[in-house]
């Protein structure tokens, strides 16, 4: 039986999936390194994990986007990884100019396809963080990093201090990344 190199691939990555799953599951939390919430991480002068519910005209500021203004709640998340998307497609075609160039330096054509290579890898980590978050039972999903921030929207109607720090250490154990906001957005609204 010849299977197809998209079956192998699928396959794959939702083994992939299954392992990491069971083991944020079954994975024990270090108390080092906890995010305390509000009044506890002021006790404990630890990481402040912030989280809130985002309306979806707070979600469209956030993002500083007019066209999302006429989608539905359930299109913005939609919405927001295409414009996303378009936005690092357009960074990656610039690379890829630099490195065909024949005026740029060998120099600047290798840190422009590190670069075409850190979006790549930035990519595939906002994907594998949100397959992970919707695993705990969120309806959807949305991670945006940029530059040292990380954003993560969860769809749900509401979001326990627990779910919030639980969110922060797993963006942190994927992303590496220190200043990360948890918001929801209620999925009835």
């Amino acid at each position: 039986m010849v299977l197809k190199r998209q079956t192998v691939w699928l396959l794959t990555m939702l083994s992939l999936i299954i392992v990491l799953s069971v083991y944020y599951i079954t994975s024990p939390i270090p108390t080092d390194q906890l995010a305390y919430v509000g009044e506890e991480a002021e006790q404990n002068g630890s990481n402040f994990v912030e989280f809130e519910e985002v309306t979806g005209e707070e979600l469209d500021e956030m993002f500083d986007d007019k066209i999302l203004t006429s989608f539905t709640n359930d299109e913005v998340f939609n919405s927001i990884r295409l414009e996303r998307q378009i936005a690092r497609d357009r960074l990656s075609e610039d690379y890829v100019a630099v490195i065909a160039s024949v005026d740029a330096s060998a120099d600047v054509q290798s840190r422009a396809l590190d670069n075409i290579e850190s979006l790549r890898v930035l990519a595939q980590k906002e994907e594998m963080l949100e397959t992970l978050i919707k695993t705990k039972g969120y309806e959807d999903v949305l991670v945006i990093a940029e530059g040292d921030e990380v954003k993560i929207i969860v769809k749900a109607n509401e979001l326990s201090r627990e779910d919030a720090v639980k969110i922060n250490l797993m963006a942190r154990e994927q992303l590496g990344m220190e200043k990360i906001a948890v918001a929801f957005q209620p999925t009835n609204k």
